[in-house]
């Protein structure tokens, strides 16, 4: 019987758990495997989930068009549902604008991977967990694990700083002005978040 991804990564966490005998240590280490484990599994399924959607909606607008005029149907009913599955589209795609599902994936994703890679080498006793001292090799690998979560901080204080500004793009600033809004605001520049 194969094992699933996600059972293997519990036997890998229960390992390194057993190897680390501070109690505190190995539930962060449990919790944060976890959050970030569910989060990147949440946002996957978000993503691709209104990718489909955003594949199928104009599929079907097509082919009620090409379907209604090829049995020349009256467009009495048609019309409200092509609208109604366009407005949906653009509700779907400012969704996953706002969201960031992708960005958001791929980034909780990055974070189990580290996790994963400093507690193999943790669990394997290799560089930069080679003390002879067990306790110190424990606490480079506790200070690790926070150097992951403080960098994940980061990107969360950037993405939300990004989202506050008027304008995320020089598009939607040059489409603002030309608008003829004299108030508008110079475009924002992105900064190191995806």
């Amino acid at each position: 019987m194969k094992t699933t991804l996600r059972k293997r990564e519990d036997l890998f966490l229960k390992a390194v758990c057993d190897k680390i005998s501070k109690d505190v240590v190995n539930e962060r280490l449990d919790y944060l495997f976890n959050w970030y484990s569910r989060k990147a599994s949440r946002n996957k399924f978000w993503y691709n989930l209104t990718r489909f959607i955003t594949y199928l909606i104009p599929c079907l607008i097509t082919l009620i068009s090409v379907y209604t005029g090829a049995f020349a149907c009256k467009g009495e009913m048609i019309i409200p549902i092509i609208a109604s599955l366009s407005a949906l589209l653009v509700i779907i795609q400012h969704i996953v604008d706002h969201y960031r599902f992708y960005e958001s994936w791929i980034r909780y994703r990055t974070t189990v991977e580290k996790l994963k890679r400093d507690a193999e080498l943790f669990l394997n006793g290799c560089e930069p967990y080679n003390d002879n001292d067990e306790q110190m090799n424990i606490m480079k690998f506790a200070e690790m694990i926070e150097c992951y979560t403080d960098a994940e901080f980061s990107n969360w204080v950037i993405l939300r700083e990004e989202s506050n500004k008027p304008f995320k793009n020089e598009i939607q600033a040059s489409l603002q002005s030309s608008a003829g809004n004299q108030n508008a605001n110079p475009p924002a520049t992105q900064t190191g978040a995806p």
